[in-house]
């Protein structure tokens, strides 16, 4: 609070004003409460509407797990297992990028080793296909 030089505190009350006052304060305490357990009721509400069964279908059991097939259960697969799995997709993949073979994506076709593929195209440029027919009419 900002005074002059010449102030004198109000004795008369037996102390000093404070600087809050403490009526609004409460209030906005008193409504921030209000309004929390507003949200809460109406969260509560909103979730027992949108959620088919609402708070009590937390306590049951879930449906993918209800419907599990019995033992011997599925056995997933570990950390370390996958992590060896991708290394060996890895390595055939590098594999059939790096060698010649016969293509198994087109019968009657041989791959060849990426690195020999692009020198290949660098050295000779792509090779001309002639259009389709009906690109030829589109083209006039």
């Amino acid at each position: 609070m900002h005074h002059t030089e010449n102030y004198e505190p109000d004795v008369s009350r037996g102390h000093e004003a404070g600087d809050i006052r403490l009526r609004p304060l409460l209030l906005a305490i008193v409504g921030f409460f209000a309004f929390t357990i507003v949200s809460i009721l109406a969260t509560v509400a909103i979730f027992e509407v949108m959620v088919p069964g609402g708070f009590a279908s937390r306590f049951q059991p879930d449906v993918a797990v209800r419907r599990l097939p019995p033992e011997p259960l599925p056995r997933l697969q570990s950390n370390f297992t996958a992590k060896k799995d991708m290394a060996d997709v890895r390595r055939r993949e590098r594999q059939i990028l790096e060698s010649y073979g016969p293509s198994e994506a087109a019968p009657g076709k041989a791959r060849v080793p990426l690195d020999v593929a692009m020198e290949t195209v660098a050295r000779q440029g792509l090779p001309r296909w002639d259009a389709p027919a009906s690109a030829k009419e589109a083209a006039r």
